[in-house]
């Protein structure tokens, strides 16, 4: 008895250790990246100061989408800290959107605008700050502990997404941010399971066709509740948040371009880019979008050096340019890119 319990547990590790083999090999095959489905691909840093960073030197190699940081941790091409006097130093704040997420780093919005603005005229900058899951909360932090030792002309704030999320968790007796419920976007307890190419290849797997439907349709219940029951006591934040960059940058003399952000959470949705609209409640972040461009107006109307841009004006957010209710596809990058451009010499003269 006790022979063929050993012979059964080396016939399940041996073949546990052969499709572990197979699934090494496969993704070598299909030019597959562990990272692309690890819980922790380590693409984060802890921060004293922010919370969380981009890793340094990071890379992504996976089938058609390459990604890499620079040695400060941003998805940006290399720059020196110290600006030099002859270009134009611009900077552009914001979380995935900016970033660049499912996009190769010269697919990315400050890539395109780097291109564009230098094919007009050469000399300009630009510099991709945008992290992952980063609010305007961590955009302050962020300005104060690195973006002002980069002395940029203009930063322009591509972000409202991320704080809009977090509104219906604030009431009047829960004003207090930190008390919002939120997990880790970094987290060392997977490093070990990320190892097995198996396990993380299963648990993908699982993650994608079981737990992350069942996730969606749990967003979509919270928010799924009558309009005098919804707040946006998370705007005041927002805005408070609006005022206090251009604070700072303004007292530093820098330019701040707040513009909206590309999404079917619009006036002009239609049926055909409701499959884009998978986070609930279709009519609560359509108030809570156009809120936050009251408010936006609003502090680039109070404050100097401080202008607001709506890019949904002239572009159509929907699923020809947009993986999702957020994030854009490359054209979709090329298209808010050039209409960065004409902001920046037609009404900044920049």
């Amino acid at each position: 008895m006790k022979k063929k319990i050993i012979f059964s547990f080396l016939i399940v590790f041996i073949n546990l250790i052969a499709f572990e083999l197979i699934i090494r090999i496969g993704f070598i095959f299909y030019g597959l990246d562990l990272k692309a489905y690890q819980k922790n691909p380590l693409r984060y840093d802890s921060s004293a100061f922010l919370g969380f960073k981009g890793r340094e030197n990071w890379e992504l190699n996976h089938k058609n989408l390459e990604e890499h940081h620079n040695d400060k941790g941003y998805k940006s091409d290399d720059f020196n800290i110290k600006k030099d006097s002859s270009r134009t130093r611009i900077i552009i704040l914001g979380g995935s959107s900016v970033y660049g997420y499912f996009l190769n780093n010269n697919e990315t919005i400050s890539f395109e605008l780097q291109n564009q603005l230098n094919e007009y005229q050469s000399g300009y900058e630009i510099i991709n700050l945008g992290v992952p899951g980063y609010n305007t909360y961590h955009s302050i932090s962020q300005t104060i502990t690195v973006l002002l030792d980069y002395k940029p002309d203009m930063v322009i704030l591509y972000q409202s997404w991320n704080d809009i999320k977090y509104f219906h968790q604030l009431s009047d007796s829960k004003l207090i941010v930190e008390t919002i419920s939120g997990s880790m976007i970094y987290d060392d307890k997977y490093f070990m399971v990320d190892k097995s190419y198996l396990l993380t290849f299963l648990r993908a797997i699982i993650n994608k066709y079981y737990f992350g439907l069942n996730s969606r349709e749990k967003i979509s219940k919270d928010l799924l509740r009558p309009d005098n029951e919804i707040n946006f006591y998370g705007l005041k934040n927002y805005e408070r948040n609006l005022d206090i960059l251009s604070n700072i940058l303004n007292s530093q003399n820098i330019k701040l371009l707040i513009s909206s952000q590309l999404t079917p959470y619009d006036e002009s949705a239609i049926k055909l880019q409701k499959p884009l609209l998978s986070y609930g409640n279709y009519d609560y972040y359509k108030k809570a979008f156009n809120k936050c461009r009251n408010a936006q107006k609003l502090i680039s109307n109070r404050k100097k050096n401080t202008y607001y841009c709506n890019p949904n004006t002239e572009i159509k957010p929907d699923i020809n340019i947009m993986y999702d209710h957020i994030h854009l596809k490359p054209n979709g990058t090329k298209k808010l890119a050039s209409f960065f451009k004409k902001v920046i010499i037609n009404r900044l003269n920049m």
